[in-house]
């Protein structure tokens, strides 16, 4: 009987710190969803929707969900948690992050999440970066290249390069090289259907231009600001790179109506999934356990099996 009383007093001990993760992981959420809010508005400020098209306006839309979705599936092959669910919960919440001034918040805040030691955290984190812009180069710069020459062609270079070092080192770094080949191909999904958005952006907009050298722009441009690290979430960077890509073949006010649109209907599709993820976990964490009182103020009682005596051992002569 003393060992329940025992765990009873435990229960009682960490009913605070219960109360306190919950709150932070609640003020997480809201913060999360409040800061890519926050980016939605100030990048559709000057968008007015009634001038766009609105069925490419929806295929955009569309296609921007699937490529948030592919991302984010890409890191579940990277990160070895549990459920599928949980990881997908954690890489929506932490990529709000990338909007705060500075570099790696986003990746920062995931990293402790892998079931791995100190080497296999870092290197999950930055094979997920490494792999992810270089799909983006690949794809980008394959589709470039059909009209503005053979150089680009040298983004197909980057994803083998990524998957290489990953199996030479990998192991060494905690980091199984077999990760990265599901992430690849959910990457590849992800950046194919990103340029059907960019494409469909454009529509919205109008001008005419062959529509796979637009996708490839957009992947482009979104490589370079993602690499451009002084503005969060490559704001601004992006859309100064995709007009610069096609200033050529299309008017600079289509190119960058058609980069706005881009960002918001990408960005929307951001805070969709963002919320979908809170209300599921919201629902998820009602449904299990707690240590917090029961109706009457007290903690509800636990049985707690007694041990079997133990018979004593006979004599010998």
């Amino acid at each position: 009987m003393r060992t329940s009383q025992d765990f009873m007093q435990t229960l009682r001990a960490l009913r605070p710190l219960e109360r306190t993760l919950k709150l932070a992981k609640r003020v997480g959420a809201v913060g999360s969803v409040a800061l890519v809010s926050y980016v939605l508005w100030k990048s559709g400020r000057g968008l007015d929707v009634s001038t766009l098209r609105p069925l490419p306006l929806l295929g955009a839309l569309g296609a921007s969900l699937v490529a948030w979705l592919g991302l984010a599936t890409g890191w579940t092959s990277l990160s070895p948690l549990p459920t599928r669910r949980r990881s997908l919960s954690i890489w929506s919440r932490s990529q709000a992050l990338r909007y705060l001034p500075g570099v790696g918040w986003a990746q920062a805040a995931r990293a402790p999440t892998v079931k791995a030691k100190t080497l296999g955290k870092v290197s999950s984190v930055f094979v997920e970066a490494a792999a992810t812009v270089a799909v983006a180069l690949a794809v980008g710069g394959g589709l470039y290249a059909w009209w503005h020459g053979p150089v680009w062609y040298a983004g197909l270079a980057a994803p083998v390069a990524v998957a290489a070092v990953t199996a030479i080192v990998g192991q060494k770094l905690g980091f199984p090289p077999r990760r990265v080949f599901g992430a690849t191909a959910c990457y590849l999904v992800s950046w194919a259907a990103y340029g059907l958005a960019a494409i469909w952006s454009q529509a919205a907009v109008g001008g005419a231009a062959p529509p796979l050298e637009i996708a490839g722009a957009a992947c482009l441009a979104w490589a370079f600001g993602f690499l451009t690290v002084i503005t969060p979430g490559g704001m601004g960077a992006r859309e100064v790179a995709y007009v610069a890509l096609l200033s050529s073949v299309l008017p600079q006010a289509q190119l960058a109506g058609a980069a706005l649109v881009n960002r918001v209907t990408y960005t929307v599709a951001e805070l969709a999934v963002l919320m979908v993820v809170v209300v599921a976990e919201r629902r998820s964490s009602s449904a299990q356990p707690s240590l917090s009182p029961g109706r009457a103020g007290q903690l509800q009682p636990i049985r707690v099996p007694e041990p079997d005596p133990v018979p004593p051992l006979s004599q010998t002569s």
